[in-house]
C-alpha cells in the first residue's frame, strides 16, 4: 500500500474510493464525495413550517370563518324568530285547551318591558306548570314586539297586555307583530270565534 509523505492512510483510502477516470488521454481523479450516513434522511424529518407556511394557513383560516359568519348569524336569527312564534302560538293553544277542560277563562300575559309571557287562570298561579306542558315564555333579545293590538286597541306602549280565552273556545281578539334585529317580521293573529292563532310573513306593504 503506498503511503504519502504525512504517512497517512487516507490517500490510499481516497483513492480506492475515487477510481481514476481516463478521458481523452489525460487521466483525472475524482475527488471523493464526504457523505454522513442518515444525513439527508435527518434534514428532511426535522424540517419545521416557514412563516410563509404558517401565515398562508392562517389566511385560509380567515378567509373560511369570514364567509361562514354571516350564515351563522343569520342561522341564529331565524332561530330565535322560529322560537318566539313557536312560543306565542303554543301558550295561546295551551290556554285555550285549559280553558275549555276547567270551564273558566285563562289569561295569556304579555309583559311589554321585559318580553316575558305567562299563563294565568285555570289553575295556574302565577304561571305555575299545570297539566298543559308550557305556560310561560322569554322573547330573546333579538326579537321585539313591534305591533301589539288586543280587542282593537293599541298596547304597544303599554307596559302589560291581557288576552282572555274563554270556556266556550273563544278568545279575544290579538294582534302582534314580532320582528328580529335583521328586519325579519312576523304577524300572529288570534281568531276569535275560534281562538286559534294565525301566523303571517311581513313586507313593508302589507305591514299593518
Amino acid at each position: 500500500m503506498n503511503l504519502d509523505r504525512s504517512g497517512g492512510w487516507t490517500a490510499a483510502r481516497s483513492e480506492r474510493r475515487a477510481p481514476a477516470l481516463r478521458v481523452d488521454g489525460f487521466q483525472v481523479r475524482a475527488e471523493p464525495e464526504l457523505r454522513v450516513p442518515g444525513a439527508a434522511r435527518c434534514s428532511r424529518s426535522n424540517r419545521g413550517f416557514t412563516l410563509i407556511e404558517i401565515m398562508l394557513v392562517v389566511a385560509i383560516l380567515g378567509i373560511v370563518l369570514a364567509m361562514g359568519i354571516p350564515s351563522i348569524y343569520h342561522m341564529m336569527n331565524k332561530e330565535a324568530m322560529i322560537a318566539a312564534v313557536r312560543d306565542v302560538t303554543d301558550l295561546c293553544r295551551n290556554a285555550r285547551a285549559r280553558a275549555v277542560f276547567k270551564e273558566t277563562t285563562v289569561e295569556l300575559h304579555i309583559n311589554m318591558r321585559d318580553g316575558r309571557l305567562s299563563l294565568t287562570g285555570g289553575g295556574l298561579a302565577g304561571g305555575a306548570e299545570g297539566s298543559f306542558t308550557q305556560t310561560s315564555a322569554q322573547f330573546s333579545d333579538r326579537i321585539r314586539v313591534e305591533l301589539l293590538g288586543v280587542n282593537f286597541q293599541d298596547f304597544t306602549d303599554a307596559d302589560d297586555a291581557v288576552v282572555k280565552f274563554y270556556q266556550d273556545g273563544t278568545s279575544d281578539e290579538l294582534t302582534i307583530v314580532l320582528q328580529s334585529d335583521r328586519g325579519e317580521e312576523r304577524k300572529i293573529t288570534l281568531e276569535v270565534v275560534t281562538g286559534l292563532a294565525q301566523v303571517d310573513t311581513l313586507s313593508y306593504e302589507n305591514r299593518r
